[in-house]
């Protein structure tokens, strides 16, 4: 009688404690969920989104006997980080791909491209609306080097260019809008005709 009652008494000892492990066990889980949520949405709140589509085209031409028409399509995403509700920082790529055709004293001449960037970038907001923009950016661009291959197609070649950015936007706000941006590229090259500036524009999410 004795032996079974030890036996009943070492059952329920045994059940309490698989239960108590169990309950340590599950609170240990719940605790460990609870806080990877938390961490998930708070890197969701810190992080935002923009970016802008470019689409252009018309008439263009090589030179004044070779007219023709050229199509332009770009895309420039870029995600940012808020270390706080006045700076953030983050990656930013862009891509732009040129196709045209130029008629060359009846001679259809083909040209295709494809431009890209990658770099990174950093924002200090201030008065709400406006902030300062700076950013360090590898560009890859074509250019036409006036040779023609036997498929009538025009010959690019590529030139890899750094550049440093700094400028003024302004954003109105709320968790979708938009931004507006002049930038002054520091590093452009002194002699060439194009200019130092540019002009950004484009949609945020959660800025």
């Amino acid at each position: 009688m004795k032996k079974i009652q030890f036996c009943l008494l070492f059952v329920l000892i045994l059940a309490s404690f698989s239960a108590f492990s169990q309950s340590k066990i599950t609170k240990k889980t719940t605790k460990s969920k609870a806080k990877t949520e938390k961490n998930t949405i708070n890197l969701k709140e810190r992080l935002w989104y923009g970016g802008s589509i470019s689409l252009g085209g018309g008439s263009s031409s090589l030179d004044q006997f070779t007219p023709g028409n050229i199509f332009i399509i770009g895309l420039s995403p870029m995600v940012g980080y808020k270390f706080n509700k006045y700076l953030s920082a983050g990656p930013r790529i862009g891509w732009e791909y040129n196709y045209g055709r130029f008629n060359q004293q009846g001679t259809i001449l083909k040209y295709s491209a494809a431009d890209y960037s990658f770099g990174a970038f950093g924002r200090l907001k201030f008065l709400n609306v406006l902030f300062l923009h700076a950013e360090f950016n590898r560009s890859s661009s074509t250019f036409i080097t006036g040779a023609i291959n036997a498929n009538n197609k025009l010959e690019t070649e590529r030139v890899w260019d750094n550049h440093l950015l700094a400028g003024l936007g302004y954003n109105p706000g709320g968790i979708m809008s938009y931004d507006l941006y002049l930038l002054w590229d520091f590093l452009a090259p002194k002699n060439t005709t194009n200019l130092p500036i540019q002009i950004r524009g484009g949609l945020t999410y959660n800025f």
